[in-house]
């Protein structure tokens, strides 16, 4: 009988937990300080359904500006905006990305995992 209760419990638990909501975290760019000059600002910087410690340290966010400031970077030395690119840091890894450019944003994907995702505009 009681194994027959904890099995209700755990049905009516587990839809309520795994809904497949997205998890969207809204980012302060440059709350990390990768972030420099102004050409071109990164603004509306956010991570879609990323783990919340990359590698078991790292936030979504400093992985979310870590991609933005790769890309602010290119496109302050002159350079086109890259299309892929590893990102890390001293103790993390957070494997292959892929971006897009549409319009003034930009939005990245992990590679193999399309649903991890990293957004922004581009001012």
């Amino acid at each position: 009988m009681r194994t027959v209760l904890l099995l209700a419990a755990i049905a009516l638990v587990v839809p309520a937990t795994a809904q497949g909501r997205a998890i969207t975290i809204t980012c302060d760019a440059g709350q990390y300080q990768l972030l420099h000059g102004e050409n071109p600002r990164i603004a509306n910087l956010r991570a879609h359904n990323l783990p919340r410690r990359t590698s078991g340290y790292a936030p979504r966010c400093l992985v979310a500006e870590a991609i933005a400031a790769q890309i602010q970077r290119a496109l302050q030395n002159g350079e086109e905006a890259p299309r892929g690119m590893s990102v890390y840091g001293a103790r993390w890894g957070a494997g292959r990305w892929r971006c897009s450019y549409p319009d003034d944003r930009a939005d990245c994907h992990r590679k193999g995992k399309p649903r991890r995702r990293v957004t922004m505009r581009l001012v």
